[in-house]
């Protein structure tokens, strides 16, 4: 069922399931310990901004984030603002602007997360519809999206992508 409020919205968001990386006992090193320690951080890290992105603390999302963070790196130019290709915390701001100001959310919801060891992938549903948008081509229907985190050695967030229906996000944008 898809949440009615915000709230609910900001309460799904912080739903989750999570997959463990796994170790063999028999092969288990200091630098596989250290591996998993911080496979563990970054997931708690991804977590903890899924659950600032639920209560709406976009300048906590920031801070988990390199200064020169490459945002959307595998968008080729398009029409939907929020999903723009941008750098620096100032960037991803202006996605979340772009976001707030363009589509509006009823459903978010964390299925999974995959830690490994220099990236978080999340497995996340979605649905919404563009704002001011009254048509039925004005909705992004409850789909999956895959949202690919890359962490540097200090722990910090400096590559992020969304994976999506694009078109179904341009459709939604345009009306058609």
């Amino acid at each position: 069922t898809a949440p009615s409020t915000t709230a609910d919205i900001r309460q799904d968001s912080t739903r989750s399931s999570t997959v463990a990386p796994t170790q063999d006992a028999s092969t288990n090193t200091t630098a596989d310990s250290r591996d998993a320690g911080r496979a563990a951080r970054r997931l708690e890290i991804v977590q903890d901004i899924y659950a600032a992105f639920g209560r709406g603390d976009v300048p906590h999302i920031l801070e988990s984030l390199d200064a020169d963070i490459e945002w959307e790196y595998g968008f080729a130019p398009n029409q939907v603002p929020w999903l723009a290709h941008r750098r620096g915390r100032e960037g991803v701001a202006s996605f979340f602007a772009a976001l707030a100001q363009g589509l509006e959310l009823n459903h978010f919801q964390v299925r999974d997360l995959l830690p490994g060891k220099d990236k978080v992938v999340a497995l996340v549903e979605i649905g919404g519809k563009t704002k001011g948008g009254t048509s039925p081509a004005s909705h992004v229907a409850e789909t999956d999206e895959v949202h690919i985190w890359h962490f540097n050695d200090a722990d910090r967030v400096h590559r992020f992508r969304h994976v999506l229906d694009t078109l179904q996000h341009d459709r939604a944008w345009r009306g058609a």
